[in-house]
């Protein structure tokens, strides 16, 4: 789509509010039809694991699209020597997983047992006093929480080396872009040529990332 990319750093025209600055003119249509076609696709063959990763990330792009300029033609009217239509398409489609790594309760702490934690000392609401040992009594422990924890929590997978986390995972996340350009040119006269550029795109990323609690932890767990 772009026809002329030109890069000004000093001495700039007056037409222009600043010393600086990055022009790009687009791409207009000829009178002969003229087309492409391209296609380019990259996976995980090669790439290597991502450090703390369980496995290599998947991966496979793909940017796909074409252009064609020519003349505008539509029924009774033929634009050659006239009018003139170019317009191109990209998409890029690019599934792939994602390291995440989080922080999640052991079996320890979901019985209540608080040691080599750090911060102080958990305190009970009811006396205001210290859990002897830091260890919470089983029936000081809320109903609702252990649901909470049991339903919506995974155990750990990994062990914490000092990292502060126990839970790693590669989440799926599919990334979707369609972009469109459009540009019609009409020849007034030798000097005088006005045009109309319309540019287009929609990207879209489908997946649960980086949330730290969730169901789909506990559904999609390998």
């Amino acid at each position: 789509m772009i026809g002329e990319f030109r890069v000004t750093s000093v001495g700039n025209s007056a037409e222009f509010g600043q010393m600086g600055d990055v022009t790009m003119v687009t791409r207009g249509g000829t009178n002969q039809d003229h087309g492409s076609l391209f296609w380019y696709h990259q996976n995980r063959a090669l790439d290597a694991i991502i450090y703390n990763a369980p496995a290599k990330q998947a991966k496979v792009f793909n940017t796909f699209g074409g252009s064609y300029s020519g003349p505008l033609r539509l029924p009774g009217y033929d634009g050659h020597n006239r009018t003139f239509l170019f317009a191109d398409y990209e998409g890029n489609r690019r599934p792939q997983t994602q390291l995440d790594q989080f922080a999640v309760p052991t079996s320890a702490v979901r019985t209540g047992i608080l040691t080599n934690l750090p911060g102080g000392p958990a305190i009970d609401p009811s006396t205001g006093a210290p859990f002897p040992d830091n260890r919470i009594l089983p029936a000081s422990i809320n109903s609702v929480a252990s649901k909470l924890l049991s339903n919506y929590y995974p155990f750990p997978n990994v062990a914490d080396n000092g990292s502060g986390t126990n839970y790693r995972r590669l989440t799926p996340v599919n990334n979707t872009l369609n972009g469109y350009d459009l540009r019609l040119d009409h020849l007034l006269r030798p000097a005088q040529t006005p045009f109309r550029a319309l540019d287009r795109q929609v990207r879209n990323a489908i997946g649960r990332q980086r949330a730290p609690s969730g169901r789909y932890l506990r559904d999609q767990l390998p």
